[in-house]
């Protein structure tokens, strides 16, 4: 609890933030340890630096540093993000403040981290239908999603299908998921579940 003083969460936010830490090691060592705090409820997305203007400073850095090239800060960020997703109260913030499309982005990148907590987070946020339409302009269905719907991660695999049946609540989700081939791969998904636990098959 110490360590939640303002200054220093000023201090990490700035060394988080592009061209705010002395290094590249530096950036990655602030963030992991927001990463740590950001279990605590006082370091939510509002977050921000005592001299900054407006609310969502800890957001806008944090998406910044999900879009980075590194993956390490990439898997960070996305963390905190996932971490953020799983606290309902923050789902607004975190929508308005522009965390979709790093999440939905993120279901593209090569580590399989990255699509755990950015499949989680998309799952979590998807249980709202006003933020549904949003996910489905941003283009959350198509190949990566269902690319991660056949994971050898059980976890990403179930996330991923989370967000394939949420976003069917909806007509244009669905309409999107027939026209674009994910009512097929889920339906292939889960005719290979049954026939796992069928014994006489």
């Amino acid at each position: 609890p110490s360590l939640l003083r303002d200054d220093l969460l000023e201090t990490l936010i700035i060394c988080c933030s592009d061209r705010g830490a002395p290094s590249k090691s530096a950036r990655r060592d602030a963030l992991r340890a927001l990463s740590w705090m950001s279990g605590h409820f006082e370091v939510g997305p509002s977050t921000r630096r005592r001299s900054g203007v407006g609310t969502g400073e800890l957001l806008e850095v944090v998406a910044q540093c999900s879009l980075a090239s590194d993956a390490e800060l990439q898997d960070l960020a996305l963390l905190i993000l996932c971490r953020w997703s799983e606290v309902i109260p923050y789902h607004a913030e975190l929508v308005l403040g522009g965390a979709l499309k790093p999440l939905v982005i993120s279901l593209q990148y090569p580590s399989p981290l990255a699509h755990f907590y950015g499949a989680r987070a998309i799952a979590c946020l998807s249980i709202h239908r006003q933020f549904r339409k949003s996910l489905i302009e941003e283009q959350v269905i198509g190949a990566p999603l269902f690319a991660l719907m056949r994971s050898r991660w059980p976890r990403v695999r179930r996330s991923a299908c989370r967000i394939a049946c949420n976003l069917s609540r909806e007509a244009s989700g669905a309409l999107e998921l027939m026209r674009s081939g994910g009512m097929s791969v889920g339906m292939s998904i889960a005719r290979a579940q049954s026939s796992k636990s069928d014994p006489l098959s």
